[in-house]
């Protein structure tokens, strides 16, 4: 019987549901969360367990060995085994089994970054228990910059599950010395995280002969490293993040009346009531309304980052108290504004009218 995440043969039927290998229930226990050793412990985990974190990682596996321009994986002998990632031009990468227990090995993963002729910045995924699960190209630049929002940096660490993440970025010119603007990018991605709950463990840049690592709680503050030289390259299949899109909200906006009819007729029906969050793409569509939580603002980045949003508008029902509505609007607008996404507009919505109350935000 084969592992249904890694397909290796397994040397006996596996006591684990869904016939997962011992090993790589590690890993999803990591992604989840859990501590603990031994695999006994998952006989008992519920289905809802398995549907969150094991069909998503068998669904990306189906995926890659559908893949026509997959590459061949080379079996990981050892989950703490140092080596390198061949990278490639295009796409993405799953990465299973290697282990970050120090700046330089996530280094000398990365070390083919130095020949890049721009600049590409990279998401590198963990789990809680240090494991890279993957790792993802979120901007590619010009010879000496790259262009990085938070709100694409920290879609792929949320859709992985991870729970925490790297930045890196190459420097063509192979001097991996930091300038301002990378130290400033650290901090914002710093808070972008914090934001999410998914911490910035560091920001790496990559250059020819050694490489520098920028603290993400002191982005004033870094060190620098030499790679590895007797890591071993790997090929990593490519993958690629997916996410659902509802096609019934697709509606496109071009003035508040229009924001306000929306709401009314559709957000607020039925007599329905409380504060949501409408989220628009770039062309200003409709992609998501979800409940606003008034006691975890981290739900709140978290629905505009899962649904890619480029802008937001607040609407609440005519019984809301205004004055802490405002108060909200203004913390969710901050918020927002750090992960590069605007806050279009903040409605009260009545019965035969609907305010806006952004001029006081």
């Amino acid at each position: 019987m084969q592992c249904l995440i890694c397909n290796k043969t397994l040397r006996k039927e596996p006591s684990l549901s869904r016939g997962i290998g011992p090993k790589c229930a590690k890993r999803v226990r990591g992604m989840a969360g859990m501590t603990g050793t031994g695999g006994k412990a998952f006989t008992v985990l519920s289905d809802t367990f398995w549907e969150k974190y094991i069909d998503e990682l068998v669904a990306i596996r189906k995926r890659q060995s559908k893949a026509k321009n997959a590459l061949k994986v080379i079996p990981i002998e050892r989950a703490d085994k140092k080596g390198r990632i061949i990278l490639q031009e295009a796409g993405s990468y799953q990465v299973y089994g290697k282990k970050i227990n120090d700046d330089e090995d996530l280094a000398t993963m990365f070390k083919d970054m130095s020949n890049f002729d721009r600049e590409k910045v990279y998401v590198a995924c963990l789990d809680a228990e240090g494991m890279l699960i993957g790792t993802q190209v979120v901007s590619v630049g010009s010879i000496d910059a790259a262009i990085v929002s938070p709100r694409e940096v920290l879609k792929v660490p949320f859709l992985l599950g991870a729970s925490s993440f790297y930045l890196l970025h190459n420097h063509p010119s192979g001097d991996p010395t930091p300038s301002d603007e990378d130290r400033k990018v650290t901090a914002r991605m710093a808070a972008s995280g914090e934001l999410m709950g998914i911490p910035l463990r560091g920001h790496a840049v990559i250059g020819t002969e050694r490489y520098c690592m920028i603290d993400a709680k002191r982005p004033d503050q870094s060190d620098y490293g030499k790679y590895n030289e007797a890591a071993e390259p790997e090929q990593i299949p490519l993958f690629d993040t997916q996410q659902e899109r509802n096609e019934a909200y697709r509606e496109q906006f071009t003035n508040p009346d229009q924001v306000a009819f929306y709401a009314k007729s559709n957000v607020f029906r039925d007599d329905k009531k409380g504060t949501y969050i409408i989220c628009l793409n770039t062309k200003n569509e409709v992609v998501a309304v979800a409940p606003y939580s008034h006691n975890d603002f981290t739900q709140n980045t978290k629905t505009l980052v899962s649904q890619n949003a480029t802008g937001a508008i607040l609407v609440s029902d005519s019984n809301t108290n205004n004055v802490k509505y405002t108060q909200e609007a203004k913390e969710f607008k901050k918020q927002a504004e750090i992960l590069g996404i605007s806050l279009i507009d903040v409605l009260i919505v009545g019965d035969e009218s609907a305010e806006s109350v952004m001029k006081n935000i």
